[in-house]
């Protein structure tokens, strides 16, 4: 939630990718994800390859 409203809320890519969801309408819960769940999830289209340039350098 932080992430959403403060760290990327002024963000303009991240704006057009996102902007259209209504925050009022979503239910947050915390999940645990494994690691290896991260390679094959998709990002918005403006970090397209975004987690993959990430694993580079990683």
């Amino acid at each position: 939630m932080e992430q959403f409203l403060y760290d990327f809320g002024d963000d303009d890519h991240f704006v057009t990718d996102y902007g259209s969801i209504d925050l009022r309408e979503i239910t947050w819960w915390l999940e645990t994800i494994p690691a290896a769940d991260f390679h094959g999830m998709p990002t918005g289209a403006s970090d397209d390859g975004c987690i993959e340039e990430y694993a580079k350098g990683a």
